[in-house]
């Protein structure tokens, strides 16, 4: 359903992939000993925004992952940075996702850039914003092949 339909996989299975690939670091699981009990608070957040996430219930694992990161958006792990990304793209809250998956690439050194890249074209698209989704495949021709691209070309044309 929706603009990219048959123009690129399904966000869902890029999760699949990335989540997969989350390491227990990742989710702030590799506690230090005499870490302080702010730190495993933030872990338990985390972690309970990851399981409803997987669960399918984005709203509640964003307004986890809000209170985790009360103090400074730029402090939160890049792997909170990605389920609130991801879960506002869920919502179709593109807008508010495209803010996540552009720190995440700025960030440019973490598993997550890829995905991101890849999700932040599809909310382009989804807010038509064609202009910004071409240029990101030109400055990233990774992200489609040429069929792919004539595809996206296609639907710009129809939705222009």
């Amino acid at each position: 359903s929706g603009l990219l339909t048959g123009v690129f996989d399904s966000p869902a299975s890029k999760y699949d992939r990335q989540l997969n690939q989350t390491t227990e670091k990742d989710l702030g699981m590799g506690n230090q000993r005499g870490a302080s009990s702010e730190e495993t608070m933030v872990e338990r957040l985390i972690n309970t925004a990851y399981r409803h996430f997987l669960n399918e219930k984005y709203a509640t694992a964003i307004e986890f992952l809000n209170i985790e990161g009360e103090d400074e958006i730029s402090t939160r792990s890049t792997f909170s940075l990605y389920l609130l990304g991801a879960s506002n793209y869920e919502l179709k809250n593109y807008i508010e996702a495209e803010k996540f998956f552009k720190m995440i690439i700025k960030d440019n050194d973490n598993i997550y850039v890829e995905s991101s890249q890849q999700l932040l074209l599809s909310c382009f698209m989804h807010e038509k914003k064609y202009d910004k989704a071409l240029e990101m495949m030109d400055t990233n021709p990774w992200l489609a092949d040429t069929k792919q691209r004539k595809k996206l070309e296609r639907t710009i044309k129809r939705h222009k």
